[in-house]
């Protein structure tokens, strides 16, 4: 039996954006249909299979209506530039697709023409992004970049850690029972194609099967998405509001507080009025801010001020309506820490 990482690893990821507000996409049947490998969205040079396909938890005014496709690559490698390049094809071929009839066609002809003839079709505008569970090579950021194609990482992130192993513990089991291997991956697929049918733990006598279905579960209902204004992608894992305190929430009237969680450490805390959350600083923000320390910490702040002035939030609340939350960081907060760079007050 072939690995079914990649199934399980796509239904982690489609899992995580829903439980965050994003809402999945029903095929019309021409333009996105159900075909034999999951969803099939039609490009100019033929149709493609989206890994995971999804409508945002709100749309922009004054355009069309816009989706994410989700490029998920379960490798043993980091990712790198072909398949950066691949996204970027995928991109232009979806969103270039038209459809032109011969009727239309000719009625091009005439200029004369007062009731010109189209395809009445309903135009979406995709985005494409690629998430990997093992991170990306150094290649691959500088040209996702300069496209606006989004890196997911989900690679050496404590958060992930749990989530990573139980994928992996889950498909050595498969590859060594066929038949298992197969009924997951159909009921991962269906369930991905239903979105009204939840996948189910007690459908496989397998505990490899209950702790990934856990995992999943339990991350998808703590993790909120942050979306930076470079458009970058941050994780923010809820942390609880009994220890608010310590990170300086007595200067939040005018928005949220940011800190490292340690120096030696890619973790940060953020603490709007007395909720805090942990997140992972993506790695080119990483590198850049541990130049910076490495420099002066006046460096440092410029990467707050730079990334975090604005922070939007997808997620859902406790009655499971799609909210999303703009944070803005304090300024109270940040005059207080560059007055005080040079010395040892706040960081």
């Amino acid at each position: 039996m072939a690995s079914i990482k990649g199934k399980l690893f796509e239904f982690f990821v489609y899992r995580l954006l829903v439980a965050c507000g994003f809402k999945p996409v029903n095929p019309d049947g021409l333009l996105v249909y159900k075909g034999g490998p999951g969803l099939m969205v039609q490009g100019i040079g033929q149709p493609h299979n989206a890994d995971v396909l999804l409508s945002p938890p709100i749309q922009t005014p004054f355009y069309y209506p816009t989706r994410l496709i989700v490029e998920c690559k379960c490798y043993n490698e980091s990712i790198g530039l072909p398949q950066i390049r691949n996204a970027l094809g995928l991109r232009d071929d979806i969103n270039n697709f038209e459809i032109v009839t011969e009727e239309i066609l000719e009625n091009r002809k005439s200029n004369r023409s007062n009731n010109p003839k189209f395809y009445d079709m309903k135009r979406y505008v995709y985005q494409v992004a690629v998430a990997s569970i093992d991170g990306y090579k150094s290649t691959a950021y500088p040209f996702a970049k300069a496209h606006r194609i989004p890196l997911i990482s989900f690679s050496q992130s404590a958060m992930f850690a749990d989530v990573r192993q139980a994928i992996s513990e889950l498909d050595d089991i498969a590859k060594t029972n066929d038949e298992l291997g197969r009924k997951i991956s159909s009921h991962i697929s269906d369930a991905m194609l239903h979105p009204e049918q939840r996948v189910r733990m007690d459908c496989f006598d397998c505990n490899e099967w209950h702790t990934y279905i856990d995992e999943v579960e339990r991350i998808a209902h703590q993790i909120t998405i942050g979306l930076l204004e470079d458009g970058t992608i941050i994780f923010l894992l809820y942390g609880g509001q009994e220890h608010a305190r310590i990170y300086n929430s007595e200067m939040q009237d005018d928005g949220c507080t940011i800190h490292w969680y340690s120096e030696n450490d890619s973790t940060w805390v953020l603490n709007d009025h007395g909720t805090v959350y942990y997140f992972e600083l993506p790695k080119e923000l990483y590198n850049d801010w541990e130049r910076s320390v490495g420099k002066q910490r006046k460096d440092a702040l410029r990467i707050k001020r730079e990334y975090f002035s604005k922070i939007v939030l997808f997620h859902r609340t406790e009655d499971e309506t799609e909210e999303i939350t703009i944070l803005h960081l304090s300024e109270r907060f940040m005059r207080r820490a560059e007055r005080s760079a040079t010395g040892e007050g706040e960081n």
